[in-house]
């Protein structure tokens, strides 16, 4: 076997334009269903596919005959897996949700052709779906001193005293645990929300099952997978598959929504695309999809900004990090906090996006949150909920709910789901059922006693069940 190992395309999802919700259907029937996008996008998209197709069409037939074009499809043969689209309605292939100037266009059913293509280099990329499977993982860090601003004095000894700290980092007594235990499983397509008070180890969760452990270590008896990939392979060969994006949106403010999308879209723009499009031309189509899709078009011209250079909203900030992250194809995604300073409609907006873009790429996404809306809690699929490094419940977000009320706690009336699972881990927020206490029914209380409670219900043994079927899959698909 080579080093560089391949990506796994055994569990590809196979994409059928005639069904738009193939990739949401094992939503749960209580959560929210993608319904594809609203009017203004259809219509965005729908116009820069018919102008898209309209040119590899005309350039296309500089060198075929009017003959030769009718049954050709728009994309090149060697796209194997990928839907063609046919421009000549008589031909038995033709597909009219593929075709922007039908009426029957599906701009998502596009959108979903479009992100395949620039995935189906067959020297460079292959089409695949990506999820993460974690069992036993715990991390830990070094107790040290606080951190100071280096100078050219100070930093021999910031130099010597690190050498020193690697050096007996072995040591038990000098580290502390950051996360104990914990399992969970994000399957291609669904969402996941993390939920937990600042120091709870949500960030530290995000990285660990990201591959981002700069700055603590995650236990040897510890176990990661990505469809059959292991943390070293992903940092070696797949890095950008993997992505962990930090609270802070980072850009370079002065350039433009539109530069700073193009700039990635170029990047990315495979060597294998559809035929007689040029290089430039494909970049920037996929430049305008991801913004129609986002609702970016508006600040095609407006400068990114920062906190210092005046630009897009927070929000619209937000949603150019995600079409960034959607442009490269990223299949597994964390986003830690990703809606600090944003309103409530703003915060679904984001989490609608991130639906969007699961739904279209068969993508995995991650949100640590301290609160949310209930509209933007019934996205998720699953949810996890942690206090002081342990893991009180990992599971679908529609039975998170009841799984707190049956161990002990009420939820008041109108209180959204989010909050209820953030007030249970406050003993000044929660309540508790007096029910539990005239029975003298002990409700666990502390993060341990809850964690014992998490590894002893019956959650937690479906849980690990397809945790261990999964992990078996893995090892006999590499």
């Amino acid at each position: 076997m080579s080093e560089k190992k391949t990506l796994d395309v055994s569990s590809i999802n196979s994409i059928d334009p005639s069904n738009d919700n193939s990739a949401n259907s094992t939503n749960s029937e209580n959560l929210h269903e993608y319904h594809g996008f609203d009017q203004t996008a259809e219509e965005e998209i729908r116009e820069l596919a018919r102008t898209l197709t309209i040119q590899s069409v005309n350039n296309a037939s500089v060198h075929e005959s009017i003959n030769e074009l009718e049954n050709q499809s728009i994309f090149t043969p060697e796209m194997e897996g990928i839907n063609p689209v046919f421009t000549n309605p008589a031909n038995p292939g033709y597909n009219p949700k593929l075709d922007p100037v039908s009426e029957d266009f599906s701009s998502k059913a596009w959108v979903q052709n479009m992100a395949n293509i620039s995935l189906a280099d067959p020297d460079f990329y292959k089409p695949y779906s990506l999820g993460c499977v974690w069992k036993n993982l715990s991390a830990s860090g070094e107790s040290s001193d606080v951190a100071y601003q280096s100078t050219f004095l100070n930093m021999p000894y910031k130099i010597l005293s690190t050498g020193y700290r690697k050096l007996k980092s072995s040591k038990t007594e000098d580290r502390f645990e950051i996360l104990k235990p914990m399992d969970g499983c994000l399957n291609p397509g669904e969402l996941l929300v993390v939920l937990g008070r600042p120091g709870s180890g949500c960030t530290t969760l995000l990285k660990s099952i990201s591959s981002n452990t700069h700055g603590f270590k995650i236990s040897d008896e510890s176990t990661i997978s990505y469809s059959g990939l292991t943390p070293k392979e992903v940092k070696r060969h797949y890095r950008g598959e993997v992505v962990y994006n930090a609270e802070a949106d980072i850009h370079l403010p002065h350039l433009t929504v539109f530069q700073t999308l193009y700039t990635v879209a170029r990047l990315k723009t495979p060597t294998n695309r559809i035929k007689g499009v040029d290089r430039d031309t494909f970049a920037r189509h996929m430049t305008e999809v991801a913004m129609a899709t986002y609702g970016l078009s508006h600040t095609r011209n407006t400068k990114v900004g920062n906190d210092l250079v005046r630009g897009v909203s927070g929000g619209e900030r937000k949603r150019v990090s995600i079409a960034e992250v959607s442009i490269c194809g990223s299949k597994f995604q964390c986003w830690d906090n990703a809606t600090r300073g944003l309103d409530s409609a703003t915060a679904l907006e984001f989490i609608r996006a991130l639906k969007t873009q699961a739904t279209i790429s068969n993508s995995a996404a991650t949100v640590a949150i301290y609160q949310c809306s209930q509209d933007a809690y019934d996205l998720f699929d699953k949810v996890c909920v942690l206090d002081g490094g342990y893991q009180l419940y990992y599971g679908p977000g529609n039975k998170a709910k009841k799984y707190f009320q049956d161990m002990g706690y009420l939820c008041p009336e109108r209180q959204t789901t989010a909050d209820f699972l953030t007030s249970v881990t406050s003993p000044a927020e929660r309540v508790i059922n007096p029910e539990f206490i005239k029975k003298g029914i002990k409700v666990p209380q502390t993060p341990k006693d809850m964690g014992d409670y998490w590894l002893n219900s019956q959650n937690y043994k479906e849980l690990i069940t397809e945790i261990d079927r999964k992990l078996s899959e893995n090892v006999e698909s590499t």
